[in-house]
């Protein structure tokens, strides 16, 4: 029976180490010189339907917009509650163009 000494079972762990270091690092995000604006010029108006009572649940909906994602992302939102029945067929129509129910 052979005994392994330490020094021989940190070696592979800190190649490995160095190597998903290295893996990382090359996937990050290069930068360049030039920075482009964060709102684009014209914005697309897209309308959200949501469920018949404004409720916690679309919270995360009114947040992003609070913070200006829509806006970055090049949206202008508009949100409005409604039956459900309703909204699917608003969409259908095409006055809406997503439903949250």
């Amino acid at each position: 029976m052979s005994i392994r000494h330490r020094s021989s079972f940190m070696l592979p762990f800190f190649s490995m180490l160095l190597l998903l270091t290295l893996l990382l690092a090359a996937c990050g995000q290069v930068v360049s010189g030039t920075a482009k604006s964060s709102t684009p010029t014209t914005l697309k108006k897209v309308s959200i339907g949501l469920g018949y009572l404004p409720d916690i649940q679309f919270a995360p909906f009114y947040v992003a917009q609070t913070q200006g994602y829509y806006r970055n992302a090049g949206l202008d939102v508009t949100f409005h509650h409604g039956i459900v029945n309703d909204l699917i067929g608003s969409m259908v129509l095409g006055r809406d163009n997503f439903v949250f129910a």
